[in-house]
């Protein structure tokens, strides 16, 4: 696999991961939802290219590769299982993480 494949395919498992875990945030932090989704959309559309080809590389991966949505869900349950300081500075972060994708 190319460099350009290796980072379309974490591009795509952040993108996966990041919903997973928004689901979370929103379900203990009144807002967050909507704010995700701004940011999550301006990101989606800036790497739209990128997200396609990671999910092809990930979809022609073998049989017995990584299982991205089960990856996800298991950092999600991770985040939820968080004291609830804990998951809001988590939470924090993947909104920061996005503001600042946008920013570049």
């Amino acid at each position: 696999m190319d460099i350009q494949d290796t980072q379309a395919q974490n591009t795509y498992v952040e993108a996966v991961v990041s919903e997973a875990q928004a689901v979370v945030c929103s379900a203990h932090i009144p807002g967050f939802e909507t704010e995700f989704a701004r940011r999550f959309a301006t990101w989606r559309a800036a790497n739209a290219a990128s997200l396609a080809r990671g999910k092809d590389v990930m979809e022609r991966a073998v049989a017995g590769g990584p299982d991205v949505q089960r990856f996800a869900s298991m950092n999600a349950q991770v985040l939820d299982s968080l004291p609830p300081d804990d998951r809001q500075r988590r939470c924090d972060e993947l909104l920061a993480q996005y503001l600042e994708t946008n920013r570049s």
